[in-house]
This record gives structure tokens, C-alpha cells and sequence, in this order.
């Protein structure tokens, strides 16, 4: 833009095209099509904008909801992870199984031949269980 200026008028000039402001004390204005394309390109600058802004919005809520989906997943798996093998290698009858799966799971019991036992399981909290069995031995126990 290029400024004019004398003691009765203020000329502007923008990329070829004349505006004519403030002539004399009559404040007279005169507008030319570069005024109008001023203010159609401002006003469709500022409508992409607004729509760039709710697309942005939309992505965001997007990207925040996959994110406390995969929180929550997360945190179930933690909370329900599948199994825990406790490995008994002293005979015992009488095993104190801490498995931290924090819920109160199945059990089998196995001897150190893989043949199922029947036992007895009491759960002293979510992380914790006692198994018995009728006689000592060692084995493993699998908890899901």
C-alpha cells in the first residue's frame, strides 16, 4: 500500500486500484472494487478459518476419545490379565499362592507329572489364595 497525502485529501493506493478517503472536511468517502474485494477476501479468509477451527475441534474430541478408549483397555487388561502360573518346587500341601491378578480366579492344580489334582482354594483377598490339597507334593498351579 502507498500513501498520498496533502493538506486537503488522503489517497491510498493498494496493487493498482485507488481508494479515495477523507476529501476535505466533508469526510466524503468513495469506495472502489478494491475495497469490495477487501473485504469479500477477509470474510472468506475468516469463513475457512471458522471452518479449519471445527474440523480442528472434531479431530481433537477424535483423538481424545481413542485416547481414554485405549486408557480403559489399558487398565482392563491390567486389572484382567489372563493368567498367572505359580511353580510350587518345595512338596507341600498347603500352598499360599500370591498371584496380584486382583480379581479372584479359577485354579487347576498340576503335579510335576501334569496330571490334574483335585484341590481345596480359599481367597484371602483378589490378590491372594490358599490351595489344599489331601497330601503333599510340588506342581504348579494356574491361575485365569
Amino acid at each position: 500500500m502507498q500513501y498520498e497525502i496533502n493538506s486537503s485529501n488522503l489517497m491510498v493506493v493498494m496493487e493498482g486500484a485507488e481508494i479515495n478517503t477523507i476529501v476535505g472536511e466533508n469526510a466524503r468517502i468513495e469506495v472502489s472494487e478494491a475495497l469490495h474485494y477487501i473485504k469479500t477476501g477477509t470474510a472468506e479468509i475468516e469463513e475457512a478459518v471458522q471452518e479449519g477451527l471445527v474440523l480442528i475441534g472434531e479431530q481433537v474430541d477424535r483423538a481424545e476419545s481413542y485416547a481414554e478408549s485405549a486408557a480403559e483397555s489399558a487398565e482392563m487388561a491390567y486389572r484382567y490379565r489372563s493368567t498367572y502360573i505359580h511353580d510350587q518346587g518345595v512338596a507341600s500341601s498347603e500352598w499360599v499362592i500370591n498371584h496380584n491378578l486382583n480379581k479372584f480366579p479359577s485354579v487347576t492344580v498340576v503335579d510335576s507329572a501334569d496330571n490334574e489334582i483335585i484341590a481345596s482354594v480359599k481367597y484371602q483377598s483378589a490378590n491372594t489364595c490358599i490351595v489344599t490339597m489331601s497330601s503333599p507334593f510340588k506342581g504348579k498351579a494356574y491361575l485365569n
